[in-house]
């Protein structure tokens, strides 16, 4: 589901062993190739599960796991493991299989395979440095009129860089207004619900509050305030971060896009000039939690007999004020579901800026960092080629 991706884009680093499950009769989609390419930076242990195969004969299955094993080669230079799956009770020996992988190759020998884990994390990693090294070295070996173009290449997109604010803007001012009108729908949904059952338990509750008018209004205040927080929490609970992720998910496709499309120019600048591939490092977002709503709930009665709440026996006016207590429930309820509707909004908005901002940020960085590349690598030859050699020997041992 889309709304999955967003978390688990966000756990990639902290990723140990990864199932990709892949649908038979959608095998490897342009998505795929490219969250399979993010993995192989964090983990040597991929395996994709490849699920609904109950829906194709045996053959069928053999021919698109074939053409699975010739996408990865082609896009990893590597082969992976391909599990098929189904949850049909025909095919519990399938089932059972993934399950022994599981439990045998990847919890069997913890210690070793965790090993194994992190060495490819930190192959990754010094892979990463060695690029921005390797670069360096050859700034420093190139003609200066090289650099020159390069350089200028780079002004002209920091010139751009407005534009690509621009178009971050007005994606995130996009977005945030599909999300008010989404949000609204979403909460107010549940109104009905929640306005039914609060009017229910207040039927259930008003025999059993004793007092004048004054002791009356207090209890009410106290069980409106505690039964609509805990009806909005759970509707909170249930939308929210659902909402959130949708939201934040479409933000974050679209903003990797800019910064992926960016990426793409500079390395095109950077194999025009100094003739070596470079793809840079990884754009990875931190996303802030949306905030947790709260609730306020309106003073009840705003009539100038209430003056006289303190002496007015609850025997004459019971039918009155029970009346006018079920009559708040619907405006409270509206009232209050719309409010967090609005607070998540603010909230999912928020991060969304957050996230345009940290694009933004992002390529001034790798702008400034390779304009620092071409100002600085001549001078510092011999020690980019020690840091390269350091880094080759730390990998090797690794």
């Amino acid at each position: 589901y889309k709304h999955n991706t967003l978390t688990s884009t966000g756990w990639l680093p902290k990723v140990g062993a990864a199932f990709l499950a892949v649908s038979i009769d959608h095998p490897l989609s342009e998505d795929d190739i490219l969250l399979l390419k993010e993995l192989d930076t964090y983990t040597s242990e991929i395996i994709i599960l490849l699920t609904k195969i109950d829906l194709v004969p045996q053959k069928e299955v053999n021919k698109v796991i074939d053409f699975i094993h010739k996408q990865v080669r082609q896009h990893l230079n590597k082969s992976l493991r391909i599990l098929s799956f189904s949850n049909k009770q025909t095919f519990e020996s399938q089932r059972q299989a993934v399950y022994e992988f599981i439990l045998q190759t990847i919890a069997g020998d913890r210690l070793q395979k965790s090993k194994e884990i992190v060495k490819h994390k930190l192959r990754s990693a010094i892979s990463k440095l060695l690029d921005y090294l390797q670069l360096a070295s050859l700034a420093a070996d190139s003609a200066q009129e090289s650099r020159q173009q390069l350089s200028q290449q780079l002004k002209q997109e920091q010139q751009n860089l407005s534009t690509i604010e621009n178009e971050l803007k007005i994606i995130a001012g996009d977005i945030e207004s599909r999300l008010r009108d989404d949000s609204y729908e979403r909460f107010q949904k549940r109104y009905p619900h929640v306005k039914e059952q609060l009017a229910k338990e207040l039927k259930e509750q008003t025999p059993y509050w004793k007092g004048n008018l004054d002791r009356i209004l207090e209890i009410f205040r106290e069980w409106l305030g505690d039964s609509l927080t805990r009806h909005l929490e759970t509707v909170s609970e249930e939308l929210g971060p659902r909402l959130s992720e949708d939201y934040l998910n479409t933000a974050l496709t679209s903003f990797s896009r800019i910064v992926r499309g960016f990426q793409d120019r500079l390395a095109q600048d950077i194999e025009k000039a100094l003739h070596t591939k470079f793809s840079g490092t990884n754009f990875e977002v931190k996303i802030e939690k949306p905030r947790e709503p709260d609730l306020h709930i309106d003073y009840i009665f705003e009539t100038s007999w209430e003056l006289l709440r303190f002496v007015i026996p609850m025997k004459l006016l019971r039918p009155l004020v029970n009346h006018k207590f079920i009559n708040r429930i619907p405006w409270e309820a509206e009232k209050n579901l719309s409010r967090l509707s609005s607070q998540w909004i603010e909230a999912i908005s928020c991060s969304i800026d957050n996230m345009s901002k940290q694009a933004v940020e992002f390529i001034n960085s790798e702008i400034a960092t390779i304009e620092n590349i071409l100002a600085e690598a001549p001078d510092q030859k011999k020690e980019i080629e020690r840091a390269i050699s350091d880094l080759k020997n730390i990998e090797g041992s690794i």
